[in-house]
């Protein structure tokens, strides 16, 4: 994503060719073979084990013409792990190592605008709390229709570009097509309480009173 990263923009961007949808993630069947074959052993119950990874790692969608939804990968194979290493699963359900990269957004909720830009401390403070707004809002399960974002500038992380962004990293996932705007949402419950910790974390920073702002969450 030129900007954000490098200026290295010679390779063609795939995060939205449905023709490689399938690669990002784990889908239905292959999460259903991964436990059985993984379990075979175990009197652990598979049907119980791949229904809780539908309601926790489920529902991921990078492609606007796929119908297929897909499993979070890494954090499947965390559980089967515990599960085929311990005979149980494991106590929590988020993979320490994800959470540790899901920690971006807490950094790019507050990148500033820039001092090297003419934006001034009042424009730069709206920016962030749109941002803070933004991460509300989709904590209280409300959808985000937005123009994905191509190419990102580190210094103009505007609220859509901050939603497209949160899309990108798999915060959230793609909900429908309306003409030339997406509308994202999030994909699972393991994605919910992430949104909703960060927004404990942030809300104080932002001068939010938790109390209160958890209450509009509920």
């Amino acid at each position: 994503m030129t900007g954000l990263t490098s200026g290295f923009n010679i390779t063609n961007n795939i995060s939205l060719n449905d023709n490689y949808h399938d690669v990002a993630g784990f889908t239905k069947d292959e999460v259903n073979w991964l436990t059985n074959e993984t379990l075979s052993d175990s009197q652990l119950d598979k049907e119980a084990i791949i229904k809780e990874f539908e309601l926790l790692y489920d529902g991921y969608r990078f492609s606007p013409f796929s119908t297929t939804k897909l499993f979070n990968s890494s954090m499947a194979l965390y559980y089967l792990f515990h599960c085929a290493s311990l005979g149980r699963p494991p106590s929590d359900f988020l993979d320490p190592n994800i959470l540790s990269d899901y920690k971006k957004m807490q950094s790019i909720a507050f990148i500033d605008l820039g001092k090297t830009k003419d934006a001034s401390l009042e424009q730069r403070e709206k920016a962030k709390a749109e941002r803070m707004q933004a991460i509300m809002s989709i904590s209280s399960n409300q959808k985000q229709t937005v123009v994905l974002t191509q190419v990102f500038e580190l210094f103009s992380m505007s609220k859509d570009n901050f939603i497209s962004l949160l899309f990108y990293l798999g915060y959230l996932t793609i909900h429908s097509v309306k003409g030339k705007k997406t509308v994202l949402a999030m994909p699972n419950a393991v994605i919910k309480d992430i949104f909703l910790d960060y927004f404990n974390d942030m809300a104080p920073s932002m001068g939010m009173d938790v109390r209160k702002a958890e209450k509009a969450l509920m």
